[in-house]
């Protein structure tokens, strides 16, 4: 038997490592090494490693990947620039980025030559039009004094162009010839299944991808060689992986080990069972019991083959599932339809849609800001004040009948999340390439992110915007190109913006946006609306009074601005607390600072001009003053 090495692993020296596996072998650590030589050449690397007679040499090779650099791990960090800004990715986000680093390298290339063939055949056109009327053209030369004059005369007689005149002005004799015209002919020809063709690849991104694929085929032709590295897939110690094969827990075989049937030293009850295995179980079929493992963390373990290992109850502390958790519910496979409840308190629940249909449902004192239609096997993205976005699994929300209240969402994120404000949560649209993401901060600034931006997000979640001065993100909202953008301070400034990419250009991750509005001393954002031109906006003070503005009547600004005052205020202590979109017949939930909660119709809030103080739409005591306004609740389908 041998073992023979033909590569080795970065920056991994060979004369290093054989001398390393020979003071192995000659000190005892590595056994069954019989011969070692260096048999390589200028054709590749070639160690040979004879072992002796019954040496397992799996064996022998494991333990020389554990005490020889013959595997190795390093750091590799993929920095690239991204729109002109420095970015880390991982692996796939890399190759995507350089996909559309192509793409846009080759709209560019594209549309110079467009325009190269475009001045050329203005050209050539100009020529054959002035051999058609070749005679004309003599006549203006002969009568004309200068240049100037014989030029003015062809724009005028002819509607030639500046630049078409000065090139028949430049036009040798020769292109009076017969092969010439033919040859100008033929190149008109050309430019114009050129431009075509051109046009084409710039009008339909589908061919423009063909000829990117097209190309990159070209390079690795002229370019390919054999791969000499491998990615493969392998789970590592720490990360969650699903046990395979799936295990029944109803059907598991509970003999206890020789070991856990022994009596505890230091316990005085001997006949108390010291394994969960000792204590039969109810057969529970479908169970609602996670199939992921985190390896070296849970109390316990289940093994390749499918079994498991329990550990001793006395082990099981922070591990353990809460009781409520232990009900006996039959699990929901992915694809099962569920609802999901996010309160006005940071909780959120799910619950089966007839559950949520019900009509002798009972609703408690809570607020539903928000229900969304979803699947188990989903997610959700969610939006933090720090402007990082995670994913939330929607299989890992709790059940309504297990936890009525919910749980609050940061707690179904990772640790460095849960100390964290939620600003929003969102399922991402189908159209990721066509939607964006709109991002407002405390401070005023703006930033329109392609929605593409949140389609792979990691356990660690990702950050959507870099701030500034101690920023932080204070509303989101989804966005079209030509959306209206209607934000609005609480002094009663109102600045409206068009999504387009000449006032809000879309940018990566990393940038901070731009101003948007101008933020005063004592004042704050109060909302961010998206809507159409001639939808109207809701605005509702702290002392009770409301109005509804149609859009189209806020002045359309430039990010920067101050925006106008759009609020009559009928005291001076009263001031905005919320803007939001008000569509007809949706419902708006106010809660008070004496936490009275309150719905209204925004039908009921009249539709008046900026200089009109609204109407008051709530009775509220002495002190009290409006606190909060939650966005209508959307209704999930049955």
């Amino acid at each position: 038997n041998a073992i023979i090495i033909t590569e080795l692993p970065y920056q991994v020296n060979k004369a290093s490592l054989i001398e390393k596996i020979a003071d192995l072998a000659n000190n005892g650590k590595v056994e069954g090494i019989a011969d070692l030589r260096d048999e390589s050449d200028r054709e590749g690397i070639r160690v040979v490693i004879e072992l002796k007679r019954d040496t397992d040499p799996d064996k022998l090779l494991t333990k020389l990947y554990r005490l020889t650099p013959l595997q190795n791990n390093f750091g590799v960090i993929f920095l690239a620039l991204s729109d002109g800004q420095p970015r880390q990715m991982p692996l796939r986000q890399l190759l995507q980025e350089f996909l559309a680093f192509r793409e846009e390298t080759l709209t560019r290339r594209y549309q110079h030559e467009l325009e190269q063939h475009e001045n050329r055949i203005h050209l050539v056109e100009g020529w054959l039009q002035a051999l058609d009327n070749i005679d004309a053209v003599i006549e203006i030369l002969r009568a004309a004094p200068d240049g100037s004059t014989a030029k003015l005369e062809f724009q005028n007689q002819f509607d030639f162009s500046d630049r078409q005149a000065d090139a028949i002005l430049g036009m040798p004799l020769r292109r009076l010839t017969g092969m010439e015209r033919q040859n100008l002919e033929n190149e008109f020809a050309e430019l114009s299944e050129s431009i075509q063709q051109l046009q084409t690849l710039l009008g339909d991104r589908k061919e423009l991808l063909k000829a990117l694929k097209k190309e990159l085929r070209g390079l690795k032709k002229r370019f390919g060689d054999a791969r000499r590295t491998r990615i493969i897939d392998v789970p590592s110690s720490g990360k969650k992986r699903k046990a395979k094969p799936p295990v029944n827990f109803g059907t598991v075989d509970t003999a206890p080990s020789p070991a856990a049937a022994k009596p505890s030293a230091t316990s005085t009850d001997t006949t108390a069972p010291t394994n969960r295995q000792s204590k039969p179980r109810q057969t529970a079929p479908d169970l609602e019991l996670t199939t992921e493992v985190v390896e070296d963390s849970p109390p316990d373990t289940v093994n390749t083959d499918g079994t498991i290992n329990f550990a001793p109850i006395a082990e099981v502390t922070a591990h353990t599932m809460p009781a409520k958790a232990l009900k006996l519910i039959p699990d929901e496979p992915d694809g099962t339809p569920v609802v999901v409840e996010f309160l006005a308190n940071g909780h959120v629940r799910r619950l089966t849609p007839e559950t949520f249909n019900a009509d002798d449902r009972e609703f408690g004192d809570e607020i539903i800001t928000q229900t969304e239609d979803s699947q188990i096997g989903a997610s959700m993205t969610v939006l933090l004040k720090t402007g990082k976005a995670y994913n939330l699994v929607i299989k890992s929300v709790p059940r309504i009948e297990i936890e009525p209240e919910g749980l609050p969402i940061t707690q179904l994120l990772p640790p460095s999340a849960q100390n964290d404000q939620v600003i929003s949560t969102f399922s991402l649209p189908e159209n990721l390439d066509e939607q964006f993401v709109i991002l407002l901060t405390e401070k005023g600034r703006i930033k329109r992110l392609p929605a593409s931006e949140l389609s792979e997000l990691s356990n660690r979640g990702i950050s959507m915007i870099k701030f500034k001065d101690e920023d932080a993100l204070a509303f989101t909202a989804f966005a079209d190109a030509g959306d209206q953008i209607v934000l609005a301070t609480s002094t009663g400034r109102i600045l409206r913006l068009e999504a387009n990419d000449q006032l809000l250009p879309a940018s990566n991750r990393a940038a901070a946006g731009v101003q948007a509005m101008r933020i005063l001393k004592r004042e704050q954002l109060v909302g961010l609306g998206v809507t159409g031109t001639v939808d109207p906006v809701l605005l509702v003070s702290a002392e009770g009074f409301a109005k509804r503005l149609t859009t189209q009547t806020i002045k359309l600004s430039q990010p920067g601005e101050l925006g106008t005052h759009m609020f009559q205020f009928s005291s001076k202590t009263d001031t905005i607390v919320a803007l939001t979109t008000a569509f007809p017949e949706d419902i708006v939930n106010l809660q008070t600072t004496a936490e009275n909660q309150f719905e209204l119709c925004v039908d009921d809030a009249p539709l008046a001009s900026k200089e009109h103080k609204g109407e008051r739409i709530v009775d509220l005591e002495a002190d009290e003053r409006i606190a909060a306004v939650y966005l209508p609740m959307l209704m999930a389908e049955g």
